[in-house]
């Protein structure tokens, strides 16, 4: 009985200490993240009110080496960010965006990769290291083409 106990602690003891902690989002905004190797996004531009959109990212880190791709973001309408776990083809992480299912009249979000070795990667990032969630507003599809038609006249 003694022997089951001792091994139940031992096994219980070795999972604690081989998870990584937790990073909370408030900690993950404000902390120094690893800038190499490259982590590329470009914002889709413009995003529609009641139309999807892919979120990409594309980076050159050996699929061996990463043990997660995270995308979080949240529209104006939601109190906190949302993590999806994204899941890489070739190198190439994709997350469509259904505005039904998250309402609202701007986004913010960021990417954030974690690897094996325990680095953090992170998309965009300001002069210091420090994420920069991208900020972009739904426009009326009517109206941008509207407005663009008068320009180009």
């Amino acid at each position: 009985m003694l022997n089951r106990i001792f091994y139940l602690t031992m096994f219980i003891t070795a999972i604690s200490l081989s998870q990584e902690p937790y990073i909370g989002i408030k900690e993950l905004l404000s902390k120094r993240l690893l800038s190499e190797p490259k982590l590329y996004h470009y914002p889709p531009d413009p995003l529609f009110i009641n139309r999807p959109f892919s979120l990409d990212m594309v980076m050159d880190i050996p699929d061996a080496l990463i043990q997660s791709v995270s995308l979080f973001f949240k529209t104006d309408q939601m109190k906190n960010y949302r993590e999806i776990s994204l899941i890489g083809n070739y190198g190439l992480y994709r997350f469509k965006v259904k505005t039904n299912e998250f309402p609202g009249e701007s986004i913010n979000y960021f990417f954030v990769v974690y690897t094996n070795e325990g680095g953090i990667y992170g998309t965009p990032l300001d002069s210091r290291g420090i994420i920069k969630p991208i900020k972009r507003k739904f426009l009326d599809p009517i109206q941008y083409y509207d407005r663009k038609k008068r320009l180009n006249q």
